[in-house]
């Protein structure tokens, strides 16, 4: 089976992991806009804005974007299924639950966004250790070690 595919249903992204999380969250957003589901990851009220509609952005209506609207169930159901189809087993139980594109896309942001001790260490390490040859630049240095 391919790594990009799950059940014969070919992934927008590879399995999100901590090597890859910034890069799978910039190619899922992007996927997401493409669809055109992108805002109901960003909450927003409606798929498009405009200038018409900026208007009523106030009302009490607007400001709930609404699991009673047909449109935000739709691309928010369409978003969530196709952000949780690149995720692994561990990470979907734990986004089972919650509903709302965003609030999965929110979770799991928080959630690899962290910095461990660990990374840390290991920077600090490699600074430690850091060493140049003469006449040599640091970004040289630095990439050729």
């Amino acid at each position: 089976m391919e790594p990009n595919t799950y059940d014969n249903v070919k992934r927008p992204a590879p399995i999100l992991t901590r090597d890859n999380y910034r890069s799978w969250f910039q190619i899922m957003r992007d996927f997401l806009e493409g669809e055109g589901v992108y805002w109901t990851v960003e909450n927003q009220t409606t798929p498009l804005s405009t200038p018409d509609t900026s208007s009523q952005a106030g009302s009490l209506d607007s400001m709930n974007y609404s699991q009673h609207n047909p449109q935000w169930r739709k691309d928010n159901g369409k978003a969530r299924y196709n952000i949780i189809l690149c995720l692994d087993q561990d990470d979907k139980d734990e986004v089972e639950e919650l509903r709302a594109a965003s609030k999965v896309w929110e979770y799991l942001k928080d959630k690899y966004n962290k910095k461990f001790s660990a990374d840390a260490m290991a920077y600090i390490q490699q600074y430690v250790n850091f060493r140049m040859q003469d006449g040599q630049g640091i970004r040289s240095a630095w990439t050729d070690r």
